[in-house]
């Protein structure tokens, strides 16, 4: 407990600094483009468009998925994990790429997976507000179930955070952690549903698969956009959810403690 109050206190003294970093690396890539912002949507959108080709008129012959089109089901799915596998591959590295500032001067480093998870949330909030003007231009009407979006949000930032607190500690001691971190996350782009429905899954296997958290907030998506519910209202998920973010993150304070004296000795 003692290294997760450490951490907390430095991002306490140091907010300031995470926003202008968070601010400055998010801005900087778009710089010398000549497309400047419109590359983080792009990128995106042509994936989008690929999978919807794919998996919703290849695989699904264009069936609808609970009675809404599958590319309105997909991409409830497929912004959250836009969010959450950018922020995991660049949280591992977070660390290690800043290797010149940390080997120089005394730099707190723990703010510095928070500043790169807080980057990618910057990226992402625009493909959120694209969605959301999918859903109206198709006829669904912004509801109250809509001011879920921040609590959603801000869940998986505080999980990635902690996750990022794991691996980029021990991407500084074991380099492979990086590739064994992009292995995972290919893995689990397709053990995850977001573009297959759980409707045929036995209980047994429903289960399983919801031991992955970020279901939660996939699910809590589809049903803030779709289902109109409540995320109280699996509150047995909701706590589960709320166990592993917090074991997570004070598993991620405590790595991180112990290797941040040897980080510039790793780089």
């Amino acid at each position: 407990m003692k290294d997760l109050l450490f951490i907390l206190k430095e991002h306490k003294k140091h907010w300031y600094k995470i926003y202008k970093l968070s601010l400055y690396d998010f801005i900087l890539p778009l710089r010398d483009t000549y497309l400047g912002g419109l590359w983080i949507v792009l990128n995106p959108l042509l994936r989008i468009g690929v999978y919807w080709f794919v998996f919703g008129i290849g695989i699904r012959n264009g069936k609808p998925v609970d009675g809404h089109p599958f590319l309105l089901w997909m991409l409830a799915g497929l912004i959250p994990w836009f969010y959450i596998s950018s922020s995991i591959s660049s949280g591992t590295l977070a660390i290690y790429s800043k290797s010149a500032i940390i080997t120089k001067m005394k730099f707190p480093t723990s703010i510095i997976p928070t500043n790169t998870i807080l980057t990618q949330l910057l990226n992402n909030i625009l493909l959120i507000f694209i969605m959301i003007i999918v859903y109206v231009f198709n006829g669904y009407k912004a509801t109250i179930y809509y001011i879920q979006i921040p609590y959603y949000i801000i869940a998986a930032t505080l999980l990635l955070i902690g996750i990022s607190l794991i691996t980029s500690a021990l991407v500084m001691a074991v380099r492979d952690i990086n590739r064994l971190v992009g292995t995972v996350l290919k893995f689990m782009f397709y053990l995850t549903p977001i573009l297959w429905t759980t409707i045929n899954l036995p209980p047994i296997g429903l289960k399983i698969i919801r031991l992955n958290p970020f279901i939660y907030i996939i699910e809590g998506f589809r049903n803030t956009f779709l289902y109109n519910k409540w995320f109280f209202e699996d509150a047995k998920f909701t706590a589960y959810y709320w166990l592993v973010t917090i074991v997570t993150i004070l598993i991620g304070a405590m790595i991180h403690m112990k290797f941040r004296n040897r980080f510039s000795d790793l780089v």
